[in-house]
């Protein structure tokens, strides 16, 4: 387990190695409270047709909501990093590791000032 949060690590800790130290740096350099997105109950991977469509079939079918089932991994950030426990947890890998968006949301006025 590696904290995200700065005030967790100590950085006077040396028992890590070299590559290790190094990605612990990386993650430390991250700034995860901006333009990073995440959501517990709604499948941001997807486009709002393609989960209104899902759940649509779902409850057509008697079945529940898919949830984060079937994540679009080109735009899951971290996706690389949940392979592992997609691979071992199986069926509910989702309701442990969540995908994370990088990107930003952005309201333009119509109007622009000349």
């Amino acid at each position: 387990m590696v904290h995200l949060t700065t005030s967790s690590v100590n950085p006077k800790k040396t028992d890590h190695t070299p590559e290790e130290a190094r990605f612990i740096h990386i993650l430390g350099n991250l700034d995860l409270s901006r333009s990073f997105y995440f959501s517990y109950s709604y499948n941001i991977t997807h486009t709002l047709q393609y989960n209104i469509t899902r759940e649509r079939e779902a409850l057509a079918k008697g079945l529940p909501c898919p949830g984060n089932a079937g994540i679009n991994d080109m735009f899951a950030w971290n996706n690389y990093l949940l392979q592992p426990a997609i691979r071992h947890i199986g069926k509910n890998t989702f309701d442990w590791c969540l995908p994370i968006i990088h990107g930003f949301v952005d309201q333009a006025s119509k109007y622009q000032a000349l």
